[in-house]
């Protein structure tokens, strides 16, 4: 599975506690770029902190990472304020690679 990042509506670097797969804004975390490639609807991600809280079914169904210490890990990254903008999109991108999902950053 491949997916993208768009850094112009990517919400990172600014704590966890506004962050949000889909906020009302139309930024999102990493795991929002995510959750979009895996045929989840914006209804179903909007104001959602983490996947866990998206009502849709089995999630086992489309997030093989969900559960994981490696999603935590996800969340944590795309949300800390002390980490550079190389050290986060390298942390994430590796992480999700365990997972064979590449991940690509664009402007």
């Amino acid at each position: 599975m491949k997916f993208t990042i768009n850094r112009r509506t990517w919400y990172r670097g600014q704590g966890a506690d506004h962050s949000a797969l889909l906020k009302q804004d139309g930024t999102r975390c990493c795991v929002g770029f995510y959750a979009r490639a895996l045929g989840l609807k914006k209804a179903d991600i909007l104001c959602a902190p983490t996947l866990e809280d998206v009502n849709t079914g089995d999630r086992a169904d489309y997030c093989d990472l969900e559960g994981s210490n490696d999603l935590q890990d996800i969340y944590e990254i795309n949300d800390t304020q002390d980490m550079t903008e190389k050290e986060r999109e390298d942390q994430i991108k590796a992480i999700f690679e365990q997972h064979d999902v590449q991940v690509t950053f664009r402007n």
